[in-house]
């Protein structure tokens, strides 16, 4: 068994003295308390210079995520900082976006067609087969640093060098100084391929947020939203893929991103003509991995992270999640293919010609050396093996069964 001592926070200790010193201040009353709507609000509109926010509707929602990060989340100092200056850059892209689709009407008006969606649990192959998929020369990947700030939308000749990759960069190194075992879990490429979970928090109604912090009273509100209410977040994850392909499209888009799985009803009513690829892998080898990752990210911002707590309260979200999409899948049976961890892992290659021949996207040899390429430059384990189990994380193999078990048979998933 690991021990769950390998997944408590430690931070580096130039955190650790800001932690120090900020709750020093808190109890003297001297640090003023940030994390607030009005505050975000305030700081948002001066990072972008900009004020009009069109539709008001974001803002329950960061109300109810501010709440949660507020009274349930324990962050430290440093992290509720982290936390404000991640929430000020969310509304300050929803400015941006709202000025580009205003001054640019005609961006809504571009069609999106025939969209490649990947969606499953996350740790079930979706990243290495959506960085396949993205070797397609016609395809349309989302790249990172536009997940982090889609607007103004990208220009074709400039796409290599927008300064925004630069930030990125920046960005993934800090992120990597924060939590330096996150590259052993997931491959953060500045300009590379990318999920568009960081799309769907712009909207401020997506489980990403969960990945940050352990916000119970926020998960619950999203669990209770109804079909509306996940349409009205997908139009607004729709319209940031119509000024991203506005000056720099392709035949169709390639996307990946795991939360796609919790509204895959909106999803599919939204993109008409949309392919879904749905990745399964062992709920027992997925649950602790997931965990695993939580804790990492978790931990930049809280140095109370009990691994025996979370991993019940994860494993139930995961069962929520595939619950919800099979009950999608029970409403739309043949629009969505069911794709599985070991076949992924097996034959990588294989797996992508049978999407393409189940779908009828047209490839070429292009793509094939493509992929071969990508797959002998980024080997498994490139960065270390990640090693999780059930028990580090307060969990049993009759937990997952009891859970998992109709998801496990409707989709013939092996135990690895």
């Amino acid at each position: 068994m690991v021990s769950p001592e390998l997944e408590r926070p430690d931070g580096p200790f130039a955190i650790r003295l800001f932690n120090w010193v900020g709750r020093r201040l808190e109890r003297c009353g001297v640090c003023p308390d940030r994390l607030t709507e009005a505050s975000i609000l305030r700081a948002a509109r001066r990072q972008a210079r900009l004020s009009d926010f069109g539709d008001d509707g974001f803002r329950v929602p960061l109300r109810r995520l501010v709440q949660s990060c507020r009274d349930e989340a324990r962050l430290h100092p440093f992290g509720r900082v982290l936390m404000w200056l991640r929430l000020i850059e969310l509304v300050a892209n929803r400015l941006k976006i709202r000025d580009e689709l205003k001054r640019h009407p005609e961006i809504l008006e571009v069609p999106i067609r025939r969209p490649l969606f990947v969606l499953g649990l996350p740790r079930t192959g979706t990243t290495l087969l959506y960085n396949l998929l993205a070797q397609d020369p016609a395809s349309r990947p989302l790249l990172t640093w536009e997940a982090f700030w889609p607007a103004p939308p990208p220009e074709r000749d400039t796409r290599d060098t927008d300064p925004r990759i630069r930030q990125a960069r920046i960005l993934v190194k800090l992120t990597h100084w924060l939590a330096p075992r996150f590259p052993l879990v997931h491959q953060l490429t500045p300009d590379g391929p990318e999920e568009c979970t960081f799309l769907t928090m712009n909207t401020f109604v997506s489980p990403g947020f969960l990945m940050l912090a352990d916000l119970p009273g926020y998960e619950a509100w999203l669990w209770s939203l109804g079909f509306e209410e996940r349409v009205a977040a997908y139009e607004d994850y729709r319209r940031q893929l119509q000024l991203l392909q506005w000056r720099c499209s392709a035949d169709h888009w390639v996307l990946k991103s795991p939360v796609h799985s919790t509204a895959l009803d909106a999803l599919l009513h939204l993109f008409p003509d949309a392919c879904a690829v749905q990745t399964h892998r062992d709920p027992a080898r997925v649950v602790p991995s997931l965990c695993s990752l939580f804790s990492i990210l978790r931990g930049m911002g809280s140095d109370e992270i009990d691994p025996l707590a979370m991993g019940p309260r994860i494993a139930e979200t995961c069962a929520e999640i595939v619950g919800r999409a099979m009950a999608a899948r029970d409403a739309a049976p043949d629009r969505v293919l069911d794709v599985r961890y070991p076949e992924i892992i097996g034959d990588p290659i294989g797996t992508v010609h049978r999407i393409y021949e189940h779908f009828g996207y047209e490839r070429d040899d292009r793509m094939d050396a493509r992929m071969k390429r990508w797959l002998a430059e980024n080997p498994r384990h490139k960065e270390g093996v990640h090693r999780y189990d059930l028990g580090q994380f307060g969990l049993h193999q009759g937990d997952i069964d009891r859970l998992f078990g109709p998801y496990r048979e409707r989709y013939a998933i092996a135990r690895e």
